[in-house]
């Protein structure tokens, strides 16, 4: 993945994945390799990830996270 925007939330570089800089496909083309090469740890990078996406967003996080940023902007504008 990229290293810009949501996948900075998602992905811990060569734990779940890999982050490599937009705009330069060199990175890409090696981070894609490594993983052919390795399929075991394509595998368990995988899992990893499940695992992570699972814990960190889940629904009842994401009404949490979105009720505290109501609560904040109606302390604003009170």
């Amino acid at each position: 993945a990229t290293r810009q925007g949501g996948p900075l939330e998602m992905v811990v570089d060569g734990e779940t994945g890999y982050l490599v800089p937009p705009d330069d496909p060199q990175p890409m083309a090696e981070a894609i390799l490594s993983l052919l090469r390795s399929p075991e740890q394509a595998r368990a990078m995988g899992r990893a990830g499940r695992d992570r996406c699972e814990q960190r967003f889940t629904a009842e996080r994401s009404c949490q996270e979105t009720k505290l940023l109501y609560e904040a902007l109606l302390q604003r504008v009170s």
